[in-house]
């Protein structure tokens, strides 16, 4: 098992002082910390610039995604034409429908602020 990168060991510290009753969807809470540890030591980590683009909708990706820092905005289309935001932050999982399904995704998730992304492809997944 390889090392965490420094700038992920101080985000994972950092998300010790997050309030838990906080609220958010699909989250670091259900893992332990040891857990965090591995699955972040084989994730691909990357910055994301704000405004910049996660995924879209429909696209065929199934990566699933730990945010280590910063906020993402997630827009899901609703039937009127429109669509349904909101914001997830530091400490929060997202992209586990289409991780788990392998389904399309069914929202647009783009960078609120800057953000620094753990992702898991399956096929790390398998190697955990």
């Amino acid at each position: 098992m390889k090392s965490l990168p420094p700038v992920v060991a101080q985000a994972l510290e950092s998300l010790n002082s997050i309030s838990a009753d906080r609220p958010q969807g699909f989250g670091f809470a259900e893992f332990s910390t040891d857990e965090l540890i591995v699955i972040f030591s084989i994730a691909q980590i990357r910055q994301f610039a704000k405004s910049e683009i996660l995924v879209s909708n429909q696209e065929t990706t199934s990566d699933l995604y730990f945010i280590l820092q910063g906020q993402l905005k997630i827009e899901i289309p609703v039937p009127n034409g429109e669509t349904k935001d909101f914001l997830l932050t530091a400490g929060t999982v997202v992209g586990e429908q289409s991780f788990l399904d392998n389904e399309p995704r069914s929202a647009t998730v783009i960078a609120e602020t800057s953000c620094l992304i753990a992702s898991l492809n399956a096929s790390s997944f398998h190697d955990l």
